[in-house]
């Protein structure tokens, strides 16, 4: 009986001591997130998305979607696509169709870019970083743009 009782004891400390050991995350993976500068206003987004899409019409490229959504209430969002997407780093051109950026504002206003670009800078296991500057056809000009969301 004492036998069994010290079995039981010993059993209950080992699983006190090893569920009290957790491994420590060496490389967590940040929030995505994405600033800008809009006209002279700040533009943070607390909120973005990011996803793919396969076209079939075109050689099944894949496009990169990155939308960065404002603060609730504002109705602010910046969406941004390269197109032809192939998980490398580089600058892509609004001018060239490599790449296209649009701000949305006041009540659903759509100012579509017609000059810029959208880079990739760096791209780790877990997360994908760059930068995006814009003018639209409309005269807003979006610049000092960074992104960093998680890899796709």
């Amino acid at each position: 009986m004492k036998q069994a009782y010290f079995s039981l004891v010993i059993l209950i400390a080992c699983c006190g001591i090893f569920s009290a050991c957790t491994k420590q995350n060496t490389n967590p993976i940040p929030q995505p997130t994405m600033h800008a500068k809009v006209n002279a206003d700040s533009f943070m987004a607390p909120v973005v998305v990011t996803y793919t899409s396969t076209s079939q019409l075109t050689d099944t490229s894949e496009t990169l979607y990155i939308k960065g959504i404002g603060p609730y209430g504002t109705g602010d969002e910046i969406i941004l696509s390269i197109t032809n997407y192939k998980n490398k780093t580089g600058v892509f051109s609004i001018v060239h169709g490599d790449a296209t950026a649009t701000y949305i504002h006041d009540n659903n206003v759509h100012s579509v870019a017609v000059e810029g670009v959208v880079a990739i800078s760096r791209i780790n296991t877990n997360t994908l970083t760059g930068y995006f500057n814009f003018s639209t056809a409309d005269g807003i000009s979006v610049s000092y743009g960074s992104f960093l969301i998680d890899t796709p």
